[in-house]
């Protein structure tokens, strides 16, 4: 009884998590603990974090939490939505810098005089950088 249900269980329902998921869920995790552990940011490795699901996911959440108000759950902010207060984040169009650093610096300094605040010392540097790959992840040209 035990082996027809062990095999049920495993081989037939979708129940199980198969060793080929586990294995890459398990490989982000470590990429993400591999790009966590550096400290200087540079544009490499915000695109490199913006390519893992463990950073994305962490900062889709936060984004959702703190952004969305201005940017629109979308990103696509005034693109979308005349009422939007803050522009789009994928029309590949940037008032600051579209560049990875660029992006990390807005949300962590804010631009106070286009009312976009200061992030930084609310998140923290791990966060602000979740968010960042967050916004990376949905341009389309993937940092190459």
């Amino acid at each position: 009884v035990f082996s027809i249900a062990y095999w049920f269980y495993y081989a037939h329902s979708d129940l199980a998590v198969d060793d080929g998921a586990r294995v890459v869920a398990e490989m982000a995790r470590i990429d993400a603990a591999k790009l966590a552990s550096q400290v200087d940011l540079s544009d490499e490795t915000l695109w490199q974090m913006s390519r893992n699901s463990v950073f994305t996911t962490a900062g889709r959440e936060t984004y959702l939490s703190l952004c969305a108000a201005c940017h629109l759950p979308s990103m696509r902010g005034q693109a979308e939505s005349p009422a939007a207060i803050g522009p789009s984040l994928v029309d590949g169009e940037w008032v600051h810098g579209g560049d990875p650093l660029s992006i990390y610096r807005v949300i962590d300094g804010g631009v106070l005089d286009k009312g976009m605040p200061a992030w930084g010392p609310v998140l923290g540097s791990r966060k602000t950088a979740e968010v960042t790959a967050y916004v990376l992840s949905a341009q389309s040209d993937g940092g190459d």
